[in-house]
């Protein structure tokens, strides 16, 4: 007779890495829903078993600098407006709370922050929900980011 079936506890649940495929963001004060970062925003979140969390994401249509060794400053500006990366420590209860200890961040107000997420899994969608916070123009914010489970490839790591 073979074991019976467990359930996943939301942290184990959570470990891999998703790619993201929306982030609405909603403006408290306006009621407002846009894509904060373009219809198509390219990016992805990694949980590790460890307890470590890592995020990068940018804008749909970034634009593609002709020469990075002369770069002007509004191109610089415009690279720097149209991504978030950053990385920490994570965890969760198991009803959704999570919470990430922001080590380093793509921006230096985030390093050393406490913020809290709400996570929800339907099969291989995750969405994350942020706030309300200030969002990164300093307006009240609430976010949904929605997530793809990425599936692990039949190769070796670094392979």
């Amino acid at each position: 007779m073979g074991q019976p079936a467990t359930r996943k506890s939301m942290a184990e649940a959570l470990v891999g890495s998703w790619k993201l495929e929306s982030f609405k963001q909603h403006t408290l004060s306006t009621g407002e829903v846009s894509d904060r970062m373009g219809a198509k925003p390219a990016g992805y979140i990694c949980f590790s078993a460890d307890g470590r969390m890592q995020v990068i994401i940018t804008e749909a249509d970034r634009k593609t600098p002709s020469d990075l060794s002369h770069l002007s400053e509004a191109e610089e500006l415009a690279l720097y407006r149209s991504m978030m990366a950053y990385a920490g420590t994570w965890h969760c209860d198991e009803n959704g709370k999570g919470w990430f200890d922001i080590d380093v961040a793509w921006n230096q107000t985030w390093c050393g922050e406490h913020q809290g997420r709400n996570f929800a899994i339907t099969g291989d969608t995750l969405a994350i929900t942020v706030g309300p916070q200030n969002g990164v123009d300093g307006v009240m914010i609430k976010a949904v980011l929605t997530w793809s489970r990425v599936a692990p490839e039949a190769r070796t790591p670094g392979g």
